[in-house]
């Protein structure tokens, strides 16, 4: 496990919970039962890919977390996007050689 971050998608009703990412790609949800109460339930989500090491994972948000977006990086530089945690793209890769 390289990371975990805290979410919130929607107003009403609210959804919460904990997202976990392993080295491998593979990313997982602990979901609330509500804002109040944990749940008791880990998910497979999906897998951000196949071949490549993750080495970390974060979480931005904007506007009273209105909006927000996840980052994966891999130990090549490799930066992956997200807002919903379930679809993921390669946005960019970080120079590492420079």
């Amino acid at each position: 496990m390289i990371g975990t971050v805290a979410y919130s998608f929607g107003i009403a009703p609210r959804i919460t919970g904990f997202a976990y990412l392993t080295t491998s790609g593979k990313l997982y949800k602990f979901e609330n039962k509500n804002p109040q109460k944990l749940g008791n339930e880990v998910k497979l989500v999906t897998q951000l890919s196949k071949n490549q090491r993750f080495i970390s994972f974060g979480r931005t948000t904007y506007g009273d977390d209105i909006k927000q977006f996840f980052t994966a990086v891999t130990e090549t530089g490799t930066i992956y996007t997200s807002e919903d945690l379930d679809a993921w793209t390669k946005s960019a890769t970080i120079p590492l050689t420079q």
